[in-house]
């Protein structure tokens, strides 16, 4: 099975669907094993090391200083393939899905996780804590190590967690301009050394998913939802269902995001132009199934991330 990239045949998917309808060894609606580990790049202000599955990502975050600019202190997200992992035919160029990852994360970080931070990010004169004379701009690059899918899955946790651990020390400046010759030394870390933090208003995370078509599920006696889909699986259903994802708030249980892209969306299609809109039972039971699971790998990455956060402060 581990070239089903390369030949389909009708009769190795009979033989599969007789059994189960996924490769991996997990229930249909099972989350993949998931850890958290945090500060795991002495060099940054704050790291953390996901991993999802076979799927491996690290998440770094640096604090840069932006002279002169009052109120434009901001997060830049960027994702990057390392090695193997990239697909792309040209690799000095950002591939397609490192793209959409970077959009997927930027869009969470400014609405969901840290929203509205400029001020936040203020750098303040030494007589004057009300005058602002400078930003910090906050640099966030994702590695992803090791790619069998769920990829937003593992870096959506990696950022939120990376920013749960950054601190860097408070800066404050002077009253004057970088072109003033007199001031040498324009930023200066606080005495003593107090830490800056970064304010976390929500934690999303996020949950791939994908229906496979009923006659397959009925066939194995099993659930059309398939949880967390790793990328041998993806690749068994290219022709039939693309993935989706549900993004919910571990703090409220609130689902934030749902997007399918090329996917089967089991009885929707002929209710959208319906004026009434009804979904069987066993409908309604698969999206409910979905929430529950999302709900419930929320809880569980929220308490891994608590628990990797709390062994950073006891060290």
């Amino acid at each position: 099975m581990g070239d089903i990239n390369l030949l389909k045949p009708l009769a190795l998917f009979e033989q599969l669907f007789e059994r189960r309808s996924r490769i991996e060894d997990r229930k249909n609606d099972e989350h993949a094993p998931f850890n958290v580990s945090i500060n795991v790049l002495q060099s940054c202000h704050g790291s953390s090391l996901i991993k999802l599955g076979n799927t491996e990502v690290i998440c770094g975050v640096k604090v840069k200083v932006l002279p002169d600019a009052v109120d434009a202190g901001c997060i830049v997200c960027n994702v990057e393939l390392a090695g193997l992992t990239n697909r792309s035919t040209h690799s000095n160029i950002p591939s397609r899905e490192a793209q959409i990852l970077s959009s997927s994360l930027q869009r969470l970080i400014t609405t969901t996780i840290c929203p509205n931070v400029s001020k936040h990010l203020n750098i303040y004169a030494h007589n004057n804590p009300q005058q602002a004379v400078g930003s910090y701009v906050i640099k966030v690059d994702v590695v992803v190590l090791h790619d069998d899918g769920c990829l937003l899955d593992a870096c959506v946790p990696a950022v939120l967690t990376s920013l749960l651990s950054l601190s860097w020390p408070k800066l404050s400046g002077s009253s004057g301009t970088v072109t003033d010759v007199s001031n040498c030394k324009l930023y200066e870390q606080l005495t003593p050394i107090e830490m800056q933090k970064l304010p976390v208003l929500d934690w999303p995370v996020t949950l791939s998913f994908c229906f496979i078509p009923q006659m397959i599920a009925l066939k194995s006696g099993t659930s059309p939802l398939i949880c967390q889909p790793s990328r041998r699986e993806l690749t068994l259903w290219d022709t039939d269902a693309g993935p989706g994802y549900i993004t919910v708030s571990c703090n409220s249980g609130n689902i934030l995001e749902l997007s399918m892209i090329n996917a089967l969306m089991p009885s929707l299609p002929e209710n959208v132009s319906s004026t009434e809109c009804k979904l069987s039972g066993s409908d309604v039971s698969k999206w409910q199934t979905l929430i529950k699971e999302a709900t419930n790998y929320a809880s569980g990455m929220k308490a891994a991330i608590l628990n990797a956060l709390d062994t950073m402060v006891t060290k």
